[in-house]
């Protein structure tokens, strides 16, 4: 497997600080000075995913910190972390998490 580029590993954890949880495919060329489709295809290359994808794997992971870790409400969290619709962020924790935000963050007392 091919190294990934340096550039792409200083992208990626610009991705992972809070402040950048809404970053767009637009900001990251801005920010590396790599054209939208270049960074969508390494991105498809190096990680095996989309932008948008691993974008929604950050926000949900964040998400799921903000649940156990405040006391914001679900809207509130879903709305912080960039998700323009509830239903779609629903769907999208469950598939990821199993649970319902809601149930997320009740069953973590539990654990």
């Amino acid at each position: 497997k091919t190294a990934i580029p340096d550039w792409l590993s200083s992208l990626v954890v610009l991705t992972q600080k809070a402040e950048n949880i809404n970053m767009t495919l637009s900001d990251m060329a801005v920010i590396s000075h790599k054209s939208r489709e270049h960074i969508s295809r390494c991105f498809k290359k190096y990680y095996g995913v989309t932008v948008s994808e691993y974008m929604n794997e950050q926000k949900l992971n964040y998400c799921a910190n903000l649940l156990l870790n405040t006391n914001l409400s679900v809207i509130d969290i879903c709305y912080e972390c960039g998700f323009q619709n509830v239903s779609w962020f629903y769907r999208k924790f469950k598939e990821k998490f199993s649970l319902t935000p809601v149930e997320f963050r009740d069953s973590a007392g539990l654990l």
